[in-house]
């Protein structure tokens, strides 16, 4: 199995250049050895910023976690 571990700055860095806002950065040491592999994990949590008066916006980036993988859902709350 590939996967890529990332530094947090420059990720966020990415988050913030893309326009979205950075609303909490949660760091956690790793489970157990027979759990998950042994690094750091950070999720990091963004939003889009509210959408124009007049344009329909239905998606809400909702986590990045340490392999960084965006999880896109639909945005309930409007």
């Amino acid at each position: 199995m590939d996967f890529f571990l990332f530094q947090p700055l420059p990720i966020r860095r990415c988050i913030q250049a893309a326009g979205l806002g950075i609303e909490e950065i949660i760091e956690r040491g790793p489970y157990a050895p027979e759990v998950e592999y042994q690094s750091r994990r950070v999720y990091i949590f963004a939003r889009k910023p509210a959408p124009l008066p007049g344009t329909k916006d239905d998606f809400t980036l909702i986590r990045l976690s340490g392999y960084v993988r965006p999880s896109v859902v639909p945005n309930r709350d409007r």
